[in-house]
């Protein structure tokens, strides 16, 4: 007999948890989420106008996209409440989308290996079976059993082969671990670092330990680097300013935001590099498939 809550129950406590930390952050940064509500609920866009909308790749560039994809809820107030048939279709739309984008390299947030509120499904899987990147990897930052599997993290997709890859978490908790992934790719005769991360979302002291520790990675990565994901900070946050000068990093024009969430929206979704890029095209897609809308940079050698 299984000594697992009954699924009510682990409802109800995943909930409690989420929504403490909610109450928690309001406390430490009120007028950032006090417009906050609970349902948000949209009709899917059409891919075939999503497609219409990027522009399309330069010749002889690089193109990464970074995605956070919300666990695969779309604008559903949580994944607990969607059916299996549900969040593969939302996977599904996600993964025809990333196909349109003709990325090299995609940096997937928020998506899950194993998790009972999303029926235990492996979106790396159902993402890839349409996409159809060759080379992928999971990095699981999230491991906990307590509730029932809640496994999920971070992912990278490819077109170009992946080596020296690993992954890290920051600080391991039972929700809400977060981390990043690196591996070596090799474009255009070069070996790139690609470094996947995903911060804190309330905690500017926890989000300055983390910048730290992506600090000390590349104080010990040979160039060519990018560095992107979910920073969970605008722009204008002076510890991703200093982050910034600090590494000498380079960054494209900044574009429009990449999360809204009611009437409270701003850019969290960066792409990084080092000196040796020039960068192109920057765009941000309208979708309705995540809270988060992806960010799409195109690039080449300088």
């Amino acid at each position: 007999m299984s000594n697992l809550p009954s699924e009510p129950i682990r409802v109800f406590i995943s909930l409690s948890v989420e929504f403490s930390s909610l109450i928690i952050a309001s406390r430490e940064n009120y007028t950032k989420y006090n417009k906050l509500i609970v349902f948000q609920l949209k009709p899917m866009l059409d891919n075939t106008s999503l497609k219409k909308s990027i522009s399309p790749k330069p010749l002889q560039s690089f193109r990464i996209v970074t995605y956070n994809i919300a666990h695969g809820r779309a604008r559903s107030f949580h994944q607990l409440f969607l059916s299996k048939n549900r969040i593969e279709k939302n996977c599904s739309e996600i993964a025809n989308f990333l196909k349109t984008t003709e990325a090299d390299l995609i940096f997937l947030q928020e998506i899950d290996f194993n998790a009972y509120w999303t029926k235990n499904l492996n979106h790396t899987e159902i993402i890839n079976k349409i996409a159809c990147f060759p080379f992928a990897h999971n990095g699981v930052h999230n491991q906990s059993n307590l509730l029932g599997n809640l496994n999920y993290g971070n992912a990278i997709l490819s077109k170009h082969e992946m080596h020296d890859y690993f992954h890290h978490t920051f600080e391991k908790k039972m929700l809400g671990s977060k981390g990043f992934q690196k591996a070596v790719i090799h474009w255009q005769n070069k070996n790139i670092s690609v470094i996947n991360t995903h911060l804190h979302p309330f905690s500017n002291k926890k989000r300055e330990a983390q910048l730290n520790k992506l600090g000390e990675i590349l104080s010990n990565t040979p160039k060519p680097y990018l560095l992107g994901g979910d920073f969970n900070m605008s722009i204008d946050n002076s510890l991703l300013q200093k982050f910034i000068r600090e590494y000498k990093l380079s960054s494209p024009t900044q574009t429009s935001h990449t999360y809204q969430y009611w009437y409270w929206k701003k850019q969290l979704d960066f792409i990084f590099g080092s000196d040796d890029f020039l960068w192109q095209n920057a765009e941000v897609i309208n979708t309705d498939l995540s809270d988060h809308f992806p960010l799409i940079q195109d690039f080449k050698f300088k």
